[in-house]
């Protein structure tokens, strides 16, 4: 005897296009077992084609699914590559400096911003945060993705 029954989707409605979906969300189509999101950058960067695949996928399933007008279902997939452009190539720094003014903490307080932390003070994030940003949307430019 165990302890706790399988799950059975099925008991409850709409699982299984929920998960559907999520794996959609998630870079697969729900049926594959290595997705976008398996990738890590410590493998090798996404190539023009997974990104806009990553692109697409996003979009349609805003436009269709959350039923937003294809344009805004554009603007919010392109913003989700931009995000996640960042997020697969951080700019870790030192933590005895701010990598915007690159001046010491003893200026003003810097703290940890992401994952691979960038070292910055406050006032230096807005400013390196845009840098960063222009940075992904001209590399996704570039690669025709979005942004139109």
């Amino acid at each position: 005897m165990t302890a706790f029954p399988k799950f059975d989707r099925s008991l409850i409605p709409g699982v299984s296009e929920t998960l559907a979906t999520l794996a959609t969300l998630a870079g697969g189509n729900g049926n594959s077992r290595k997705t976008l999101v398996d990738k890590k950058p410590t493998d090798s960067l996404w190539e023009s084609d997974d990104w806009r695949q990553f692109y697409e996928e996003r979009a349609a399933v805003l436009e269709y699914d959350h039923e937003l007008p294809k344009s805004e279902a554009e603007a919010r997939a392109w913003e989700w590559c931009i995000v996640e452009w960042l997020n697969q190539h951080p700019a870790p720094s030192e933590p005895d400096r701010c990598a915007w003014c690159d001046k010491p903490e003893k200026v003003g307080m810097i703290v940890p911003f992401g994952v691979e932390a960038t070292w910055l003070h406050h006032d230096c994030w807005k400013p390196w945060h845009k840098k960063r940003s222009q940075e992904a949307a001209s590399v996704m430019t570039k690669l025709g993705i979005g942004g139109e």
